[in-house]
């Protein structure tokens, strides 16, 4: 689902997750789309996407072993990302790159708690040009295990999710073809 502002967005929860009277609630995604302005031009595009996933043992535990696949990152996410993009970028036949592949520099992501770390600062940055001259993107990422030990005290809607911030593909074209600078 897309939320419209920040608040509903904070507030909400992927899910399935057990609710209080026993019923399973089905699989959902919870998203927010953060625009940037394009400064020669005034028009926007989307500049991060902030995700609220259902993590890959949560889905296992509701759907089986089958429906998903453990061990991906936001990083991994965003690796995706930016080979779209190149991809798109050499079919359009653009040349004229103010970063080319191994000009840019996929960081680690960082890794948020919790929630309120998670969503602070918001909308989080997430490009930077580094002291190298190369352009490096962050993700920003909040897991929580379906099964947390028992001095964790949080509510069944917090418990296996992996939520993430991404710089949404049109604002890594804008980045690559210097639109927009980090």
């Amino acid at each position: 689902m897309v939320q419209s502002d920040f608040n509903s967005f904070a507030n909400s929860f992927a899910t399935p997750f057990e609710s209080p009277d026993g019923d399973t609630l089905p699989l959902t995604t919870q998203q927010l789309v953060t625009y940037g302005t394009y400064p020669n031009t005034g028009r926007t595009y989307p500049q991060i996407i902030s995700c609220k996933m259902k993590s890959a043992d949560a889905i296992k535990f509701f759907y089986g072993e089958d429906a998903a696949v453990s061990g991906s990152s936001c990083r991994d996410i965003h690796k995706r990302i930016l080979k779209k993009v190149f991809s798109k970028l050499k079919t359009r036949k653009i040349k004229k790159l103010a970063f080319e592949k191994d000009e840019v520099i996929l960081e680690p992501d960082i890794v948020a708690t919790n929630g309120p770390e998670w969503l602070n600062p918001f909308p989080p940055d997430l490009a930077y040009l580094g002291d190298d001259g190369l352009l490096h993107l962050q993700a920003k990422s909040l897991p929580v295990p379906r099964t947390v030990p028992p001095f964790v005290s949080i509510g069944p809607e917090r418990k296996g999710v992996h939520y993430c911030h991404l710089a949404a593909p049109e604002y890594i074209t804008a980045l690559i073809t210097g639109a927009v600078v980090p």
